[in-house]
């Protein structure tokens, strides 16, 4: 359950300083559509991985036998990996 609530959390901090990123750039005039777009999609996975840490942390602090599948810890942490890399990749490179 850590594994999930610290890859929710590390997500929602890059998904931040992603939205941050987005926000300052300077687009090409007529490009205002796309910089918006990606705005609004940032907000749904800022949205979507405070929820899931949210839930992790209630579902921890629940009971110590409310364990995770180990498919559904390694697709979390595999997806938040890839996320990361992602948004690395689009706002930094």
């Amino acid at each position: 359950m850590k594994a999930v609530l610290v890859t929710s959390i590390a997500c929602a901090a890059i998904t931040l300083l992603a939205l941050l990123a987005v926000s300052a750039m300077s687009v090409a005039p007529g490009a205002e559509a796309w910089r918006d777009g990606l705005l609004v999609a940032a907000g749904v996975f800022l949205v979507g991985w405070s929820t899931l840490a949210l839930w992790a942390r209630g579902r921890r602090r629940l009971s110590r036998d409310a364990a995770l599948s180990a498919g559904f810890k390694t697709a979390v942490i595999a997806g938040g990996l890839a996320y990361v890399l992602l948004v690395l990749l689009c706002c930094v490179g």
